[in-house]
């Protein structure tokens, strides 16, 4: 359930970033080289959960504090070499006997090895590099993903030989590839350009929100005439099928000089799954700041 929150997440907050107005009104990012820009991003999230007549509430709360810094290159068809570095992450939940917290700058073996937050140990450190177009905020591709990948695979080796591949070496090798990552900077530097917005959703959810501007605020939803949009989780007979609904999000971004400056925003949604028979209903409130830090 958090992976899916997470990609849910990644997904959708495109406005997590701002952008400066050119000379001819519209917006633009403006990254200098040699200018790097140092950010706390925090996402918390509230989760209620029912199923089989239980019902749960969950906290859990992400930061990372990451640079972004354009490279001293020149620009290849407009677009820009932006260096994305991860310097820290700190991550938790809590709930009804559970209780899960990892700081990768206070690492231990037990949070190394915690089940639900160590990989992220495999995140810290990382640095991607993004082909941006600074006037539109799409990125097509990243560079660095793979790395990633492959320490989580590293970290995580099969418990029934050294020849077998890792548990997580396919689902780490899908959610870092170039074009997974690609999809979710794109929306992590989506600029607000005005009007409506589609934002495509990356698997295992399909399908695609819409995203409407007005001036450095934004509103969240479903597209007109649908009410619920397909989850798949696994493949085969064991694969979960569910709905993602009731997705109703806003925000606000204040640009500073032509590089994100704060932003903040919330969203709710519920995520219906069908897991062994069993109807699970998940209402979650997510809220979100971003914000530029002394380095």
């Amino acid at each position: 359930m958090t992976r899916v929150r997470l990609l849910l997440i990644g997904c959708v907050l495109g406005a997590c970033g701002s952008a400066a107005p050119a000379a001819d009104g519209a917006w633009s990012w403006h990254f200098v080289p040699g200018e790097p820009h140092v950010y706390l991003y925090s996402v918390q999230d509230q989760t209620s959960f029912e199923s089989a007549g239980d019902k749960l509430s969950y906290t859990s709360s992400f930061s990372w504090k990451l640079v972004l810094a354009r490279h001293d290159v020149p620009a290849v068809d407009g677009k820009i070499a932006l260096g994305v570095s991860i310097l820290r992450i700190t991550a938790s939940l809590d709930g009804p006997a559970s209780h899960h917290a990892i700081d990768t700058d206070a690492p231990s073996s037990e949070a190394r090895h915690d089940p639900l937050f160590g990989h992220l140990f495999d995140l810290n450190g990382a640095g991607f590099v993004l082909l941006l177009d600074p006037l539109t905020g799409v990125v097509s591709s990243v560079s660095g993903g793979e790395q990633v990948a492959a320490r989580i695979a590293k970290s995580e080796p099969s418990a029934f030989s050294d020849d077998e591949p890792s548990p997580l070496e396919a689902a780490a090798r899908a959610a870092y590839s170039s074009q997974a990552l690609s999809a979710v900077y794109s929306q992590l530097m989506a600029l607000p350009l005005g009007g409506s917005q589609e934002v495509a959703l990356t698997p295992p959810l399909h399908g695609s929100l819409i995203r409407v501007w007005n001036g450095g605020q934004y509103a969240l939803g479903l597209p007109a005439g649908t009410t619920a949009l397909p989850i798949t989780l696994g493949n085969g007979p064991l694969a979960v099928t569910g709905t993602i609904s009731e997705v109703v999000g806003q925000g606000n971004v204040t640009p500073h000089r032509g590089v994100p400056g704060t932003a903040d925003g919330h969203l709710s949604f519920t995520l219906t799954l069908t897991a062994l028979t069993q109807p699970v209903v998940e209402h979650q409130v997510v809220t979100w700041t971003m914000h530029e830090i002394q380095p």
